[in-house]
């Protein structure tokens, strides 16, 4: 499986059905397998601007190039079907085992280059492909289990980034590690929300590893962080809560599932959830 994605044909590789007589086929997860059955492909050939017919085709004949052929995925036979978190696991598993190929490789190859020079330049060509993969994923509209693979995929590429910045720092210039921060956060409220989160080390609802953090308190409690954040302006007018919830749960490496749902959380009202964070000096 290629590492480095950028368009939604190499996320839909993923998903690449086989044939039930394939050597492979029983080898595939039933995820997969759920999956396959639920994307058809078929081509539109038309008669006349108004006559045209569907013609169903297989994956074999399908050419995502060809401007009429199509691709449709039945989203109500997934949701009936696919059992989400089966599908996660699976994903994460595959990226991280391609992530270590990746990697394993890429070390190999910078052992057998010979100047400093040649080294930095493989490094500043690789960081330069690695963050065109994340804005291009990042702007594709997608569904919500392409968005698995998507999300999934750049969280194995920051660390992918993380990596090569410790590994290799007498190459490289230090990774930007406020950037994000920068594109949600107001400006002076940057520095107050790294002292909030120290804060929220210190009473354990975040635990920190090296540099790896994680959200230990309820999920519950995540969510209403999030809104507090919002409420008391510390990000760009334009952010939404969901968005926050986004960049919170791969920064503390948390999932909070159906709690992100707005309908989940709405009704308790701002100023009651204060008293779970009092110790917090927004």
């Amino acid at each position: 499986m290629k590492f480095l994605k950028t368009t939604i044909e190499e996320i839909n590789k993923y998903f690449e059905p086989l044939p039930k007589d394939s050597f492979f086929y029983e080898e595939l997860s039933e995820s997969k397998k759920v999956i396959h059955k639920a994307i058809k492909y078929y081509k539109v050939e038309y008669f006349n601007k108004e006559d045209f017919e569907k013609i169903p085709i297989t994956f074999s004949e399908y050419n995502s190039q060809d401007k009429t052929h199509f691709s449709k995925w039945n989203l109500n036979y997934l949701k009936e079907n696919l059992i989400l978190s089966d599908l996660k696991k699976e994903i994460i598993q595959d990226a991280e085992n391609t992530k270590e190929k990746f990697i394993h490789k890429l070390d190999e190859k910078l052992l057998n280059l010979f100047t400093d020079l040649q080294i930095k330049n493989e490094l500043n060509g690789l960081i330069e492909q690695i963050n065109d993969s994340i804005n291009s994923l990042e702007k594709l509209t997608v569904n919500k289990y392409q968005k698995i693979i998507i999300n999934t995929f750049i969280e194995s590429y920051r660390f992918t980034l993380i990596y090569l910045n410790t590994k290799y720092e007498k190459y490289l210039p230090q990774i930007d590690k406020q950037h994000i921060l920068r594109k949600l956060f107001i400006h002076n409220k940057i520095d107050n929300f790294l002292t909030l989160e120290t804060q929220l080390i210190e009473r354990n609802f975040i635990s920190k590893s090296g540099i790896k953090l994680n959200w230990i308190e309820n999920k519950i409690k995540m969510i209403s962080y999030c809104r507090l954040l919002k409420s008391h302006n510390y990000t760009k007018q334009f952010i939404s809560v969901e968005r926050i919830i986004d960049f919170l749960e791969e920064r503390y490496n948390i999932d909070t599932g159906d709690q992100a749902k707005p309908s989940k959380y709405s009704k308790k009202s701002v100023t009651l959830i204060e008293a779970d964070f009092f110790f917090l000096n927004f």
